[in-house]
């Protein structure tokens, strides 16, 4: 297939695949894609059938659209995968790879051996003080089954992402001019038949990113329940008669069915069981079906008092007679299953607050996707209850797909929202600022590890196939040789990887002792800090102060005496202190000689010598101006005792490193 991605997307409801190529200008070229129902298979355990059964359906889907590959990516989801927020202080991404393993131990489930796990460092504004992770974790037994139907499939498992990741990647590669126009963050919501897949992103940069429940399949479950007709009969009159209020429908007119290029699921004609034994077939459109729906509304109407639906025809653009709440029972169902949806998606976006720590995170837009997008009049629904700007995302902006047969075109037209994850699992390899994590099991990364980095490995293997080749076309003489050119390059290769062990320990060695030599010409600045301003103090400080204290605080501000004077001291001068990189800290006291009430005017002299300094480098060294003071001076134990902090100028550092 030479350059062509596969990606396929194993949801609980439906198998969704997508070929496709990077062409000019970034578009996505589909060569191929198809669709395919699992529906029936969500109500079997976990285990080796359900997996064959799911691998039989994938197997004739690519069958049926004529479909190769070696290789594909997917993603995995669901109760067995966990996503969680972890902060550290910044650091280096070496260390932070070794904080993030002790990390993923400690959140995984029964430990590390059972749990495959990746990170991804999140560039968000508050980065530079700390770093928020995003940590991803999956059982075992999930990333077995899904290389399981791949296996049994006969494809291999190119990599395995977060459920989540996909749809931010087809997002971005789908609205990266819009995304650079907007003001503020927005939220993308892919709603599956079980689950949704949630994420924030501001421009290019992700956020958030959650799967929550519950998903799209809810709307069918609560019609299921309501009228107490069969799952496959609910999900027909979801299709045929489902749309939230509020959507511009009118009484007595016909179920509205959106047409395929608006994205919706094509009506699938089902045949299910009957409610009850005695029951004739109850297939949406069956008189049985309609009668269910017909006395839920009779019973409605008569309780609210009004006309039955229906009792007079739409005049003059009016509603028709019998329009109201009862036009529709099926609405009224759909609006309670609406409402736990939402409340899910408000939550996650207030959970969203605590886990990035901004609590300024306020979404301006959400864009909503997947299959349970169909569904009329969600988006305004979604809009109504949180106030939020609500749009219908297409994962085929940008996506050039004229090259599909007529059936695979109509076919991707009509369940366009399905395949947002399928496409971001093919379009991430192409895109700037992707987001993806890899949740391959233990031992198959290490595995390709091992291939993609251990050139020892190759080296041993080319020798060994030497001395093979060596012993079956050469004499004994030419063997013995052979056998002793491997054991010297035997030798070497031992003799490389001790090397590269000292070197990691040197490379370890020499970490730390950068980290001391910067200790020391901190010391040593400091020290040459101390001597300047020494000399600069000698000219400034009366003979009847004695110093006793004179220290030079770096990166932080010693705490301040508290002052026994109000807002501003008696020379005038703020007590506040702003916090700058380095500040000189003296105290002293006023000797005992100098009577009490001289003891202002030396103190107020000390002030005006450092304000007034004539030398140059002085006035450098103490930065010393009126519109933002820097010299405090507090008075203790009767006026005796001083404390005096003030700003060292980067320009008398830099004139003191100078001289060094």
């Amino acid at each position: 297939m030479g350059n062509v991605l596969t990606g396929i997307d194993i949801g609980s409801d439906s198998i969704k695949f997508v070929q496709a190529r990077k062409g000019k200008g970034g578009k996505l070229h589909v060569v191929n894609a198809g669709i395919a129902s699992i529906a029936e298979m969500s109500a079997m355990p976990d285990g080796d059938a359900r997996d064959e059964s799911i691998a039989a359906v994938l197997r004739g889907l690519l069958a049926d659209r004529r479909a190769k590959a070696r290789k594909a990516r997917t993603c995995v989801s669901g109760k067995k995968v966990i996503t969680r927020y972890t902060h550290t202080p910044p650091m280096p991404p070496w260390r932070l790879e070794k904080v993030m393993a002790f990390e993923m131990q400690n959140e995984a489930p029964g430990g590390t051996e059972d749990v495959a796990s990746d990170y991804k460092l999140l560039d968000l504004p508050n980065k530079a003080t700390e770093f928020t992770v995003l940590v991803g974790l999956s059982k075992e037994d999930a990333i077995r089954s899904q290389n399981r139907i791949f296996n049994s499939v006969g494809i291999g498992v190119e990599d395995m992402t977060l459920g989540c990741l996909p749809t931010f990647n087809a997002f971005l590669h789908s609205k990266r001019a819009e995304l650079e126009s907007m003001n503020g963050p927005c939220a993308v919501v892919n709603i599956g038949a079980e689950k949704m897949e949630l994420v924030i992103l501001f421009g290019s940069k992700l956020y958030f990113a959650r799967t929550l429940t519950p998903g799209g399949g809810s709307f069918t479950e609560t019609i299921r329940q309501e009228l107490r007709i069969p799952l496959a009969n609910a999900e027909n009159i979801k299709r045929q008669r489902g749309y939230l209020a509020g959507t511009g429908r009118r009484a007595g007119s016909a179920p509205v069915v959106p047409e395929a290029a608006d994205g919706d699921v094509p009506v699938i004609p089902v045949v299910a069981e009957s409610a009850s034994p005695d029951d004739e077939d109850t297939a949406y459109g069956t008189p049985d079906d309609e009668k269910v729906i017909a006395q839920m509304a009779a019973t409605e109407v008569a309780a609210a008092g009004a006309p039955p639906t229906g009792a007079g025809p739409a005049q003059d653009g009016q509603p028709a007679q019998g329009s109201g709440p009862a036009e529709n029972p099926v609405t009224r169902v759909l609006e309670t299953a609406a409402h736990g949806l939402i409340n899910a998606i408000q939550s996650c976006l207030r959970y969203a607050k605590a886990q990035t720590k901004l609590q300024n995170l306020n979404v301006s837009r959400i864009y909503i996707t997947g299959g349970g997008a169909a569904l009329p009049g969600l988006a305004e629904r979604i809009q109504e209850r949180l106030a939020i700007e609500t749009l219908v995302f297409d994962p085929l902006e940008n996506v050039d797909y004229s090259r599909l047969d007529p059936a695979g075109r109509d076919m991707l037209e009509a369940n366009r929202r399905a395949f947002s994850t399928a496409f971001g699992l093919v379009e991430s390899p192409f895109i700037k600022d992707a987001v993806d994590m890899s949740l391959l099991s233990r031992s198959l990364k290490q595995r390709r590890t091992f291939m993609r980095t251990d050139i020892y490995g190759y080296a041993a293997a080319a020798v060994f196939a030497i001395a093979v080749a060596g012993m079956i076309v050469s004499s004994h003489r030419a063997t013995s040789q052979m056998r002793a050119f491997t054991q010297q390059q035997a030798a070497k290769i031992t003799k490389a990887r001790n090397g590269e062990k000292e070197i990691e320990s040197l490379r370890a060695t020499n970490v730390d002792l950068a980290e001391k030599v910067g200790k020391l010409k901190e010391l040593v600045g400091e020290s040459r800090m101390h001597l300047s301003a020494i000399a600069v103090l000698k000219k400034l400080i009366p003979n009847e102060i004695e110093v006793q204290t004179l220290q030079n605080f770096m990166g932080a501000t010693p705490p301040a005496p508290k002052p026994t004077i109000g807002k501003t001291n008696r020379y005038g001068k703020a007590q506040e202190l702003a916090k700058e990189p380095k500040i000189l800290f003296l105290s002293g006291k006023v000797s005992e000689k100098v009577s009490p009430d001289k003891r202002h005017e030396i103190l107020k002299q000390l002030v005006e010598n450092i304000a007034n300094v004539d030398d140059p480098f002085g006035r450098r060294l103490f930065k010393y101006d009126e519109q933002s003071t820097k010299v405090y001076v507090a008075e203790l134990e009767n006026k005796r005792v001083f404390q005096i902090r003030w700003q060292l100028s980067e320009e008398a550092e830099n004139e003191v490193a100078g001289r060094q």
